[in-house]
């Protein structure tokens, strides 16, 4: 059987402080101030159905995440089985420097993955961490305060763009509208003991606001059932 994940942000939950069709929670990184908001289609702007804006507040390191779960309430337990795919589509609004984003199965959804190293969080999945000049995608496994990543060749811009990883017998590939990008990567993978949720995040890493804008985010794995 199928397992699928999937939100492509049509709907808004009901439910007070949720977002999207599964109820995603926004959650501040660092001291918070963000925001998430529906965008409204329209010809010249934005022609399509189903985009939330995340945009932040004006102080570095102060971003916003949507998450399904940190800690022990994250919904899995390592990597998804063999043959998974994890598709986001997203792009930035506006300035594309001096930011950070990303998105995948994150252990600590609102812990920016930041290339110092310093902070400790499990994690598979896209970023872009730009300082003073514009970035292109990357591709990310990190385990605690290691790392190993993958230039996917393609700019961290205002394009909303379908990025994402198949898990494979032998590591995570990364792609680009669904083809593949370069070689696995085999190392610093989370553990299969490490609880993972899906997150999509931003932060400022200058004194001023950034934004992201998400079309849909999706998870897919084939699973055996037993009994």
């Amino acid at each position: 059987m199928t397992y699928s994940l999937w939100d492509d942000f049509e709907i808004e939950s009901t439910e007070t402080g949720e977002v999207g069709r599964l109820g995603w929670t926004s959650a501040n990184v660092g001291d918070g101030g963000g925001s998430v908001a529906a965008l409204t289609p329209t010809v010249s702007t934005w022609a399509d159905c189903g985009l939330v804006k995340l945009s932040t507040a004006g102080t570095t390191g102060n971003g916003i995440v949507l998450h399904k779960g940190t800690g022990t309430s994250c919904p899995f337990y390592g990597p998804p089985p063999n043959g998974s795919n994890l598709t986001v589509k997203m792009g930035l609004d506006g300035t594309l420097t001096q930011v950070n984003v990303w998105s995948g199965l994150s252990s600590a959804g609102a812990t920016i993955p930041d290339t110092a190293l310093e902070n400790t969080v499990h994690f598979i999945g896209v970023v872009a961490r730009a300082t003073s000049a514009s970035v292109n995608w990357f591709g990310l496994c990190r385990a605690g305060q290691t790392e190993t990543s993958i230039d996917l060749g393609v700019a961290a811009d205002t394009k909303l763009r379908t990025l994402g990883w198949r898990k494979t017998k032998t590591g995570v590939q990364f792609q680009v509208n669904r083809a593949n990008v370069g070689d696995e990567i085999t190392t610093n993978i989370p553990a299969a003991t490490q609880a993972l949720a899906p997150a999509i995040g931003i932060g400022p890493a200058s004194g001023s606001a950034r934004k992201l804008v998400v079309d849909f985010y999706g998870l897919y794995a084939s699973i055996k059932r037993f009994g």
